[in-house]
């Protein structure tokens, strides 16, 4: 009798987060089905472009590239970046709690997105692990997505 892998869930609030924040967990588990579950996909900008339609490509391109790599399975869930939804400096979008995001009206209901799209890709793939992002440097996405995590969770 086959037995199932396990499946570990990594949620990453941006495309580059699963291999920089996240590369420890995808090698230590890579005897395991690995999904990745990328929230904030939209976005219109690269180092290498200001044209927001190849860039838009490009990060898809650069998507699948990882996915082949690295044996991994991704979610591209669609939102967008903060920088789409009106942030234009860094220091527009570093908070230091959740409370603050929920005092922005137009987080609030991204940060319900996230909730109603954690609860989907949870009961989905009912995981064994999910890694979630520290939140470390206070960026508007990762805590979002951090704070939905450890809600759905609880």
């Amino acid at each position: 009798m086959e037995m199932c892998k396990e499946i570990v869930l990594l949620v990453s609030p941006h495309c580059d987060d699963a291999c920089f924040s996240l590369g420890a967990s995808i090698l230590k588990n890579s005897d395991k089905e690995i999904i990745i579950w990328d929230i904030f996909t939209v976005q219109s900008y690269t180092i290498l472009t200001d044209d927001a339609e190849v860039a838009k490509r490009r990060i898809i391109e650069e998507e699948k590239m990882f996915q082949e790599k690295t044996g991994t399975s991704i979610i591209m869930e669609g939102l967008l970046d903060a920088y789409l939804r009106g942030y234009k400096r860094l220091s527009s979008i570093l908070l230091s709690n959740i409370e603050q995001i929920k005092a922005l009206n137009s987080d609030k209901t991204v940060y319900e997105d996230v909730l109603d799209g954690f609860e989907r890709v949870y009961s989905e793939i009912k995981p064994n692990f999910i890694g979630l992002p520290l939140g470390c440097g206070a960026h508007i996405d990762h805590l979002i997505v951090r704070e939905a995590g450890l809600c759905i969770l609880k």
